[in-house]
């Protein structure tokens, strides 16, 4: 019989590694305490926050001197007549749909500086509306009127016109 092989001599030691210490003090272990303490330990906050509540949106001046907000309710009701009349030029619907008499949507559109529809979208009130095809089809149109370069920038008092002005405007047939 021959000799059982030699097993080959250990390996030197690497001069290029380092030793990994664990954190975790017991490394296999299985206890859900253990591991729950360690992640409250790691997320536990050393002072209180303190960031402030958000302030009440609004036409006012905030600081910096930026205004904000919603300036519809500012307006006369011949000026928004006014308003009406320049997004008419850009509005169609498809009066051959069903029920296109009784569809409305109301869009909150953000405006520039000059009058300009920077953005248009629909309102929250509105937004659930938005899986029927019908009212979405309506809705986009509405969308397509507002930002229509053949409306031009809204005749407004320029007093109520700054950048990020928000108005909301019904769309109905």
């Amino acid at each position: 019989l021959p000799p059982p092989p030699v097993p080959p001599p250990p390996a030197q030691p690497s001069t290029t590694s380092q030793p990994n210490p664990t954190k975790n003090a017991s490394p296999d272990s299985k206890e859900a305490d253990n591991t729950l303490e360690k992640a409250m330990a790691r997320v536990r906050q050393a002072r209180p926050p303190t960031a402030k509540p958000n302030p009440q949106q609004g036409g006012n001046v905030q600081a910096g001197g930026a205004r904000t907000g919603d300036v519809t309710g500012q307006l006369t009701q011949g000026q928004q007549g006014a308003i009406a009349d320049q997004l008419r030029d850009g509005w169609w619907y498809d009066a051959g749909a069903k029920d296109a008499d009784k569809l409305m949507v109301v869009l909150t559109l953000k405006l520039g500086a000059d009058g300009t529809v920077r953005d248009a979208k629909v309102a929250e009130a509105d937004q659930g509306k938005l899986s029927e095809p019908r009212f979405r089809a309506f809705a986009e149109r509405a969308i397509r009127a507002a930002l229509s370069p053949r409306v031009g920038p809204l005749k407004m008092p320029k007093e109520k016109l700054f950048d990020g002005a928000e108005l909301l405007v019904r769309f109905r047939p």
